[in-house]
C-alpha cells in the first residue's frame, strides 16, 4: 500500500500528508516528519534525522522504542 502511494505521489507530483507511529512506515514513504507531544508540534526535519542519536531526547527516545 505505501508503495503505490509513493509512487502516486511521485507521478502526480502531490503531498501526503500520513500520520503514523510506526517509523518504518515513515521511513518508506516520507521526505519530511513531524513530531509531536502532547499535541503540539515539537519539531519538523528532513526524514533523514529521524534516528536514535537525534539531539532532541524526546525523539531518540521514541525511535530507540522503536515508535
Amino acid at each position: 500500500m505505501l508503495v503505490l502511494v509513493k509512487k502516486l505521489a511521485n507521478e502526480r507530483n502531490i503531498t501526503v500528508v500520513m500520520v503514523t507511529h510506526h517509523i518504518s512506515d515513515a521511513r518508506a514513504i516520507a521526505t519530511h516528519f513531524t513530531f509531536m507531544s502532547q499535541g503540539k508540534v515539537e519539531l519538523t526535519e528532513e526524514i533523514e534525522n529521524l534516528t536514535t542519536d537525534h539531539p532532541y531526547q524526546p525523539l531518540s527516545e521514541f525511535v530507540r522504542a522503536g515508535g
